[in-house]
C-alpha cells in the first residue's frame, strides 16, 4: 500500500500520546472482506500524517485473491509532486483476528503480528472507519501511536452521515480524540481518478 497507501491506512502517523491509550481495539463484527473490496474514497484523516496534509483525491482500491490475501492500490494527489500511486498486500492477523489486516511493502505480510489496519465498523456500501493504535518505541521512549480514516463509496457524503460517523468513532473509541486530530481530505471535482492498474499480479 506506502504513501498514498498510508493516506488511506494512515501508516505513519505521528504519536500523539506519550503512553499506552489504547485499550481493547474494536473491529467489525462478522468482518467481509470480498464485501470491502473494490474502490473507496477517503474522506476524513489523521492530521498527525504530516507529508500527507496537503493530498487530496485519495482513493484506496482493494482486491481479495483466492488465498484470502489482498492487494491494494491507493493514489493521491499533491500539488508539488502531482499524482502518484503505491501497491501493498495484506492478509489478516492470526492475533487480533477478522477485520484487522497485517499491511506490508516490498515484503510478505507477517500473519503472525497484530494488525495494523483495523476496520472498526463499516456498512461495505458507504462507508469505513479504520484506526491504528499501538505502543511503540523509538530511541528508548515508549509512545503510542494512532492512526485514523474515514473511507467512502463515493467521492462525498451527505452531512448527516458524517455526522453519524463521528459520533460512531467517539462511541467506539472514546479516547481517540476525534475533534483534535480528524482533518478532512479534499474530493473536489477536479479530480482525476485514474484506471487502476493489474493490482492482482502484485499478490503473486
Amino acid at each position: 500500500f506506502r504513501s498514498s497507501f498510508a493516506a488511506c491506512l494512515a501508516a505513519t502517523a505521528l504519536a500523539t500520546a506519550t503512553q499506552d491509550a489504547c485499550g481493547p481495539i474494536p473491529l467489525t463484527p462478522n468482518f467481509d472482506a470480498e464485501r470491502y473490496a473494490g474502490t473507496w474514497y477517503q474522506l476524513r484523516k489523521d492530521k498527525s500524517v504530516l507529508y500527507d496534509l496537503d493530498n487530496s483525491c485519495t482513493t484506496c482500491h482493494y482486491d481479495l485473491s483466492e488465498d484470502g490475501s489482498v492487494a491494494a492500490y491507493n493514489r493521491s494527489y499533491n500539488a508539488a509532486r502531482g499524482y502518484g500511486g503505491v501497491v501493498g498486500k495484506a492478509v489478516e492477523s492470526e492475533v487480533t483476528g477478522p477485520g484487522s489486516l497485517v499491511v506490508a511493502f516490498g515484503e510478505e505480510p507477517d500473519a503472525t503480528l497484530p494488525g495494523n489496519y483495523n476496520v472498526i465498523d463499516t456498512d461495505y456500501d458507504t462507508y469505513a472507519i479504520f484506526w491504528e493504535c499501538e505502543t511503540r518505541n523509538d530511541y528508548g521512549l515508549d509512545y503510542t501511536f494512532q492512526a485514523y480514516a474515514v473511507l467512502s463509496r463515493t467521492p462525498t457524503l451527505p452531512q448527516e452521515t458524517l455526522d453519524m460517523i463521528e459520533a460512531k468513532t467517539k462511541e467506539l473509541i472514546p479516547d481517540y480524540d476525534y475533534d483534535y486530530n480528524v482533518i478532512e481530505t479534499r474530493q473536489p471535482s477536479t479530480c482525476e481518478y485514474s484506471p487502476l492498474p493489474p493490482v492482482q499480479e502484485f499478490l503473486n
